[in-house]
C-alpha cells in the first residue's frame, strides 16, 4: 500500500499483494492462498460497525472542511479520519499495513496547505474533481463491501461446499460455476420481476469480476526457492478477499465451518479437514481438531494433514538422495528430523499453515 490517497488518486482501501501458485505475498510476509478470505470471514464484527458508525462522520467533516478550508475545520477533518483509521487498522489486512498510516494522518494538513489543488477538486469536470468524488464512494461503502463479502461467501459455502463428495480443486471450480450460474441466473430473473416497479431496490449481485493491475517479479518462497509470482494493484479490499478466495480454491485451500466450535478457518491441501486449531468450547487446553480425533467416527482427521504433509517431505528427501544431491548420512538426518516434527504435531497440534511451513523448509 503506497502513500496514495486523494491527493494522488488512490484510495484507503487500494493496496498490492503478489500472488504465487500457493502464497499470497502482503508486505514481505508469506500466507496460504484464501488466508485473508477466512480471516474476513470470522472479523470482529464490533468494528464493523464502528467503521460504519465513524466513516459519516468523517465525511460530514471533510464537507466543512471543503467549504471553510481553515485550521480549526482541517483539524476537525483529520481527527475524524484518524479515528476511522483506528478502527481499519485492527481488521486483517490493515494490520499489516498499519506503518503507511502517515499518508492518512496528515492528509487534511496537505489538502490546506495545497489550495490549488482542492480548488480544483471543487470544479465540476476536472480529473481531481473526479478522483475526488470517487475516493469519498469508495471509503463510503467500504464497511457495505465487506459485509457483502462475508454474506455471500457464507451462503456460497452453505449451499454449494458443505455436502461435496470430494475435497479436490476440481470438486471446488464445479461448485464454483454452479454457484455463479445459478446466482447470476437468479439475479436476472429477479430484475426482470421488478421491471414494472421500480421501487424496489436492486437485488445485490457478488462480485464476480474487478479491475486489476498486474505486473510479475521474481520472489523466493517458505523454502527458499525461487519463482514468478502476480504483483497486482487492488483499487478495493473486496476485489482483493475475491481473489484470495479464488486463488485458494484452485490450490485446495477453502474456509470451512469447524464442527466442534462453529467458527471458520483455512481448510488446506484438498484434505478433508473438519476442524480447527481454536481452544475447543468448554476445555481449557485441547483444540478443536484434539476433541474432534477422540470422536470415532471421524478419529482420522486429526492427523491425516500430518501424514500426508510428511509423506511429501519424505518422497522429496528420498529423490534428493536418489539423485545424489544429498548423501545417505544427510538423508537419513533430514528423514529422523522430519520424523520428530510429524511426531510432535500429532501429539502437539501444530498449526497447519505453520507445520507446512516447517516441513517446506526441509
Amino acid at each position: 500500500m503506497g502513500e496514495k490517497y486523494v491527493m494522488t488518486g488512490g484510495f484507503l482501501d487500494g493496496f498490492e499483494a503478489s500472488f504465487t501458485k500457493k502464497e499470497c505475498i502482503l508486505e514481505g510476509k508469506h500466507y496460504p492462498l484464501g488466508y485473508f478470505a477466512v480471516e474476513y470471514l470470522e472479523v470482529d464484527r464490533t468494528l464493523l460497525r464502528e467503521l460504519e458508525r465513524l466513516i459519516p462522520i468523517f465525511k460530514e467533516e471533510f464537507t466543512v472542511f471543503l467549504s471553510a478550508r481553515d485550521p480549526s475545520s482541517a483539524a476537525l477533518a483529520q481527527q475524524a479520519l484518524n479515528k476511522a483509521w483506528d478502527v481499519l487498522i485492527q481488521m486483517p489486512v490493515y494490520q499489516h499495513l498499519e506503518q503507511h498510516g502517515g499518508g492518512v494522518r496528515r492528509l487534511l494538513r496537505e489538502m490546506k496547505e495545497l489550495p490549488e489543488l482542492v480548488d480544483e477538486m471543487l470544479t465540476p469536470g476536472t480529473g481531481r474533481s473526479e478522483m475526488l468524488h470517487e475516493w469519498l464512494g469508495q471509503l463510503t461503502k467500504l464497511p457495505e463491501s465487506i459485509w457483502d463479502f462475508i454474506l455471500s461467501t457464507q451462503k456460497m459455502l452453505m449451499q454449494y461446499f458443505d455436502n461435496l463428495p470430494a475435497r479436490k480443486p476440481e470438486n471446488y471450480a464445479l461448485a464454483f460455476g454452479k454457484y455463479r450460474y445459478e446466482t447470476t441466473l437468479n439475479y436476472q430473473m429477479e430484475m426482470e420481476e421488478r421491471e414494472d416497479d421500480k421501487t424496489l431496490p436492486e437485488p445485490d449481485l457478488p462480485q464476480f469480476s474487478f479491475p486489476l493491475q498486474v505486473s510479475f517479479k521474481a520472489v523466493t518462497d517458505a523454502s527458499g526457492k525461487w519463482g514468478f509470482a502476480e504483483r497486482i494493484e487492488f483499487e478495493e479490499l473486496s476485489s482483493f478477499l475475491h481473489y484470495d478466495l479464488c486463488r485458494g480454491m484452485a490450490a485446495g485451500n477453502i474456509p470451512r465451518r469447524c464442527e466442534c466450535c462453529g467458527h471458520y478457518f483455512l481448510a488446506m491441501g484438498a484434505y478433508d479437514t473438519r476442524y480447527c486449531m481454536r481452544i475447543a468450547p468448554g476445555e481449557t487446553v485441547k483444540t478443536c481438531r484434539q476433541v474432534g480425533a477422540h470422536r470415532k467416527e471421524k478419529q482420522r482427521n486429526g492427523t491425516e494433514f500430518v501424514r500426508k504433509e510428511y509423506q511429501k517431505v519424505y518422497n522429496r528427501l528420498r529423490g534428493r538422495k536418489n539423485r545424489g544431491i544429498i548423501s545417505v548420512d544427510e538423508w537419513n538426518r533430514q528423514v529422523a528430523q522430519a520424523q520428530e516434527l510429524k511426531a510432535q504435531a500429532i501429539t502437539e497440534n501444530i498449526d497447519d499453515v505453520e507445520l507446512k511451513r516447517r516441513f517446506e523448509k526441509m
